[in-house]
């Protein structure tokens, strides 16, 4: 009874210090909810292939589905698929410049992960009026799939907040799982009581100067400046 029948504990008992948890088979339930212990996987895993703090921006998809392919599901039920985000929350102690992870800078100083979320970005940020735009600010927590969303777009505008969520893969055939987890974020999104959601979908961005996008925020009720001279 005193290891409660886990054969973690028991063997991190008998050789205290040898294995990290990250080299079992599996992990106790609800192990990776903890912020604590994703941090400390990744550092340690860092530590024990001495990963230079130059190197870190290289741990994406890629690499890991490489040499530790069961740290993808957690960065996609967990960070929302952005690998950047796992590393940034585990280095605290390093300032990382954008272009390390591809990551493009808005005309405020926000990060975008493709250029066409940057060209919606900037738009949003000149034709939101009074508003507040905020860029991946805000962890939400789907239960039922024990996922966690990222949202690209959070805004908030006379007392109202909105979700915006560009899905620039969907529909592709060469990424299935992206359009599976898009319908559960979208069905997610679309229960919040407290929040408006609006999806953008690939042809409404290919629309010129706009013009869809524009529609689909002012069909939220949201005031936005249609004069500006490349919404129509």
């Amino acid at each position: 009874m005193r290891y409660n029948g886990s054969p973690i504990e028991i063997v991190n008992a008998v050789f205290p210090g040898k294995y990290d948890i990250t080299e079992f088979q599996r992990v106790p339930n609800q192990y990776w909810h903890s912020q604590e212990n994703r941090v400390q996987a990744l550092r340690t895993f860092c530590e024990k292939r001495k990963i230079s703090k130059e190197s870190l921006p290289l741990l994406n998809r890629a690499y890991f589905r490489k040499h530790f392919p069961r740290f993808i599901s957690m960065v996609d039920r967990h960070y929302d698929s952005k690998f950047y985000r796992w590393i940034m929350e585990s280095f605290p102690e390093h300032t990382f410049q954008p272009e390390e992870f591809n990551l493009l800078v808005g005309i405020d100083g926000q990060l975008c992960d493709s250029k066409e979320e940057l060209a919606i970005h900037n738009f949003l940020v000149q034709a939101i009026i009074s508003a507040k735009v905020e860029r991946e600010s805000q962890r939400f927590m789907n239960n039922r799939y024990e996922e966690v969303y990222i949202p690209d777009w959070v805004i908030y505008q006379n007392h109202r907040k909105f979700v915006i969520e560009y899905f620039g893969l969907y529909g592709s055939i060469r990424y299935k799982a992206y359009t599976e987890k898009a319908d559960r974020k979208m069905e997610f999104f679309q229960s919040l009581k407290d929040y408006k959601f609006i999806a953008i979908m690939p042809d409404d961005f290919r629309e010129k100067g706009f013009r869809r996008i524009v529609s689909l925020l002012i069909s939220k009720g949201m005031w936005i400046n249609v004069h500006r001279s490349d919404c129509y």
